[in-house]
């Protein structure tokens, strides 16, 4: 990735609204509170001390390392792209709703794979593939799962899902899936019935962020 990416500001998704919302400043509030507020003195509070400052490193190499591979999806798109973009984040506000927006959604994201998922996402969006608000919403949804079970979408067919049935369940409590009826199955096949899941329009949106390379093209 070029380093520029990181270095060069610019009013994009990309640097602008994340830059203003810097670690540095959100860690300065809250060791201001943990140390000199009226909490300071309880035992909780001194315990959480100990173990933030124990742990902070490793938390920051974590949220740098979120949005380096979250940028690194944003990066494959064009600086026409971007710039289309952009004109409609012109604001301060709306470029600080966006960047917290962001940031929100990628703090969510509990394994790498997800993080690269989102950024996938939100370059679709920036090429104006789909709307923001769709693709926020996707990436919340798919913050919710398991990334093991949104694989599950690559081959999923419609219909009962056997052995696979506890996985379409998640997916359907995120929404991906939707409830087709059911099916009462056969009585010399344990797992031929139950519940018939059918894709909805948000797996069939999530489906080409999922293959390899995303939906890049």
């Amino acid at each position: 990735m070029n380093s520029s990416t990181l270095k060069t500001p610019t009013k994009t998704i990309a640097t602008s609204p994340l830059a203003q919302l810097t670690a540095s400043g959100l860690e300065g509030a809250f060791d201001s509170f943990l140390k000199d507020g009226p909490l300071k003195g309880l035992p909780l509070v001194r315990g959480i001390i100990a173990i933030y400052q124990t742990h902070r490193s490793v938390r920051e190499v974590l949220e740098r390392r979120k949005l380096v591979r979250f940028l690194e999806e944003i990066e494959k798109t064009t600086p026409e792209e971007r710039a289309a973009f952009s004109k409609t984040y012109d604001g301060a506000k709306k470029q600080d709703d966006l960047g917290e927006r962001t940031l929100l959604l990628l703090d969510r994201a509990d394994q790498m794979r997800k993080v690269t998922l989102i950024g996938r996402i939100m370059a679709a969006c920036i090429r104006g593939r789909m709307p923001l608000d769709t693709a926020s919403r996707l990436c919340s949804m798919v913050s919710r799962c398991y990334f093991e079970d949104l694989e599950y979408l690559r081959t999923f067919k419609d219909g009962t899902q056997g052995r696979g049935a506890l996985i379409a369940e998640s997916l359907f409590a995120a929404g991906f899936l939707s409830d087709g009826g059911v099916d009462g199955g056969n009585y010399s096949e344990p797992d031929s019935g139950g519940t018939i899941y059918v894709m909805n329009e948000y797996g069939q949106m999530l489906v080409p962020f999922l293959q390899d390379g995303g939906a890049a093209n």
